[in-house]
């Protein structure tokens, strides 16, 4: 039995990010107050072993390449899985740290179904924005408020539909896209019409997931703003800003301060995971705009499947300019 399970999209030795990180440190520190951890995460396979002393469940979900579940169709393998790891470990507490199509919310109910109350943290703009960039067009900060009509527009004109067509495709019914793939039709004209009903789809499923959650956590004021926007009660939202642990005898590095040295570059460093939501390539652009600054880029990525073209990006953009290094 554990007190919380914890929930991310991926779990280590996977290559993971800054979620995992901070569900690995999580679970350390909640120990040491006295309450027990363990890990359930999507996989393609069921498993279990542990991982630096944390006990890690994979629950089995379904390899399929079709379009609604990149936009969040809920999983029923995947729920499941899940539903045989509550009733082997029982938490008290189920901790969900992202939402997909395997991570969805059949497992807010699953959870609720074996008496456990269910807390879920928003690390990312993926949660609630298709796009995932919180980027209205990709170029201006969005306000996060969802409205079909208008974030249908915005993640069509990330895959390059051209405006006066984007505008034609929302004002279509909704479900003419569906028709049609159901019908077995594909191609790119069919793609492009399904993505306003995915996309209303996947918003109420957030609505309703929301109205589920017994406590949502923000880690910093906007995600709290995005929330409220998107008529989560404030009675539900917790701010808890992310961080490391410390206290007791553990003492913090004190900051490395040093000066640049004439003729030297200044360096910038990124440490992450190599995916479009993080705007690497916003670093890359503002170099190309800048081809004279004394400046070098460092790139520390960790590579996950799916974002396999944008670290290409990033490979060949490093080859224009050899002030951008890939580690």
């Amino acid at each position: 039995m554990v007190d919380v399970l914890h929930v991310p999209f991926i779990f280590f030795p996977d290559p993971s990010g800054g979620t995992e990180v901070y569900v690995d440190g999580l679970v350390r520190a909640l120990r040491s107050q006295g309450f027990e951890g363990a890990v359930a995460a999507p996989a393609n396979a069921d498993a279990e072993y542990d991982h630096n002393e944390i006990r890690v469940f994979r629950s089995a979900k379904t390899a399929s390449a079709d379009l609604s579940y990149a936009y969040g169709m809920p999983d029923e393998r995947a729920a499941r899985s899940f539903h045989a790891v509550l009733g082997r470990v029982r938490p008290r507490i189920v901790h969900i740290h992202a939402h997909t199509a395997a991570v969805s919310e059949l497992l807010v109910d699953a959870a609720h179904d074996a008496g456990a109350k269910v807390v879920f943290t928003y690390h990312t703009p993926t949660v609630s924005c298709a796009r995932g960039t919180m980027l209205l067009m990709g170029r201006s900060p969005c306000d996060g408020k969802i409205d079909v009509k208008r974030c249908s527009v915005c993640v069509l004109a990330s895959h390059g539909v051209p405006a006066g067509l984007r505008n034609l495709i929302t004002a279509m019914p909704r479900g003419l896209g569906e028709a049609l793939h159901t019908a077995g039709m594909s191609g790119s004209t069919v793609t492009a019409l399904r993505i306003p009903a995915l996309l209303e789809s996947g918003y109420r499923r957030f609505r309703s997931m929301s109205g589920k959650i017994d406590c949502m956590v923000a880690v910093c004021e906007w995600v709290r703003d995005v929330l409220r926007r998107n008529g989560v009660p404030e009675n539900k939202i917790e701010l808890c800003r992310q961080g490391l642990p410390h206290g007791g005898s553990t003492a913090m590095p004190e900051p490395a301060v040093s000066g640049i040295k004439a003729g030297e570059p200044l360096t910038v460093g990124y440490f992450g995971r190599l995916d479009a939501t993080k705007g690497v390539d916003v670093l890359v652009e503002a170099l190309r705009r800048a081809p004279e600054a004394n400046v070098r880029l460092r790139i520390y990525g960790v590579r996950q499947a799916g974002s396999e073209a944008y670290a290409r990006q990033l490979e060949v953009a490093g080859t224009r300019d050899r002030r951008i290094i890939m580690e």
